[in-house]
């Protein structure tokens, strides 16, 4: 093998390594890597389709960001990159007729994350906050200090100039985004999402008809209001995960957010390491000291960290530590099929561990509510029901506890009953900070 065929085959090695590893997904970036597909063409089929809206919904990295960075270069007037491409060489008229024709308004939502809803709510403002400040030319500050449109054209937008401001200042974006976008999912999106997923392959639907299940029931319900009008042949869809290798990636990506907040809430890897043991022997002895030492494990990983706002980020935390875990088997947000006699929002109760023939149902609270008062709504909502269904049957020790972390006491309270005819118990931290 002589010096320049070796020079070659490192350059081949070299941009292949780049492509499987590229962080970005720029068109400019991926256009120079040696096995870059010239799919420039898509530039003409998009924009001669004339449908107000275009929904893409290849699966995940099938290169859909890069596509519309691609698209957004074209219509951005960028000729440089894309000579020698089809869409310049074999389509000359439609380039020197589109490229730069046609205002680019991106928004991108590849940063937005978190751990909890109420962070990626707000990481979406700050999204779209970017968008519009990026485009903040289009408004101009008038004498009197008011803002108005920069060009007499804007006026006859439908978008009012104090609406653009709300997205366009960081402070009122916050707020005011969140308040228009995040309205109540209706029943119809929830839907829809689902169907998604389905048709993504993430999982397989089972229709289950109401009148034939044998979990739930027709007979009445005390909370139904009398003469409510329900369809007969309603059905309630069950997801399934449709094989080892969706379940696996699932698996792993939850793996990813366990990690993902340790970091975030700045948590001990031994504390974490101490609250799963605590689970462990909590499950094997179910003994009133065994609650005690899991209260305090619960309460040295939480104090050390400060971000923890409510109740739904002190579930996901609680949760999303042991899923993984090899000891014990973990659901969350698990729903309990009330006897209706039509359809309906389930009850969701916050987590089911369960080992061999132990399981114990545990409800979490913050501050003003006690372990009490969460131990009660596991049985004012009936939630104690999810172990008569057939998956839970081998459950032969039914635990049932309410916990409550007091930030400012700095202390971990826990109610708990064992069997739904016990007698309950409570039990505090003893740990001293």
């Amino acid at each position: 093998m002589n010096e320049s065929s070796s020079l070659n085959d490192s350059k081949v090695r070299d941009s292949e390594k780049s492509l499987c590893e590229l962080a970005s997904h720029k068109f400019a970036t991926i256009k120079e890597t040696i096995t870059f597909v010239d799919k420039t063409l898509f530039i003409k089929c998009l924009l001669s389709d004339t449908s107000k809206i275009v929904l893409l919904t290849a699966p995940r990295a099938f290169g859909k960001t890069t596509l519309m960075n691609m698209l957004k270069q074209f219509l951005l007037g960028k000729t440089d990159l894309f000579k020698n491409l089809k869409i310049c060489t074999e389509e000359r008229r439609f380039f020197s007729k589109n490229c730069k024709l046609h205002p680019v308004i991106h928004n991108d939502l590849g940063l937005v994350r978190g751990s909890s809803f109420t962070e990626v709510k707000h990481e979406l403002a700050l999204a779209i906050n970017r968008t519009f400040k990026e485009h903040s030319y289009l408004v101009k500050k008038t004498d009197d200090g008011t803002l108005a449109w920069a060009s007499d054209k804007l006026n006859m937008s439908s978008i009012d100039v104090e609406d653009f401001e709300n997205f366009y200042v960081r402070k009122k974006c916050a707020s005011s985004s969140e308040a228009d976008l995040f309205d109540e999912i209706s029943e119809e999106n929830v839907e829809l999402f689902l169907q998604f997923l389905a048709d993504s392959g993430y999982f397989n639907i089972l229709s289950i008809d109401k009148k034939t299940d044998e979990i739930e029931t027709n007979t009445e319900d005390e909370h139904i209001e009398e003469g409510a009008d329900f369809e007969n042949d309603s059905t309630s869809c069950v997801l399934r995960i449709p094989n080892f290798e969706i379940k696996q990636h699932v698996r792993n990506l939850c793996y990813s957010e366990a990690l993902a907040v340790i970091h975030k809430f700045h948590l001990n890897a031994r504390s974490v390491k101490n609250y799963v043991s605590a689970l462990k022997l909590l499950l094997q002895s179910t003994s009133e000291r065994a609650f005690v030492d899991l209260a305090n494990a619960v309460l040295v990983l939480l104090s050390q960290s400060q971000k923890i706002m409510n109740e739904k980020e002190l579930h996901h935390i609680l949760y999303t530590l042991v899923y993984n875990s090899r000891y014990f088997e973990t659901h969350s947000e698990v729903q309990i099929k009330k006897k209706r006699k039509g359809p309906g929002i389930a009850n969701t109760l916050d987590m089911v561990i369960i080992s061999k023939n132990v399981g114990i149902i545990f409800e979490y609270k913050m501050n003003s509510k006690s372990a009490n008062e969460a131990l009660q709504q596991i049985f004012e909502k009936q939630y104690y029901t999810k172990f008569d269904e057939p998956d839970y049957k081998h459950i032969s020790k039914k635990i049932y506890a309410g916990l409550t972390f007091e930030t400012e006491e700095k202390k971990v309270f826990i109610t708990y009953q064992v069997g739904t005819e016990g007698i309950s118990k409570s039990v505090c931290s003893d740990t001293l900070l």
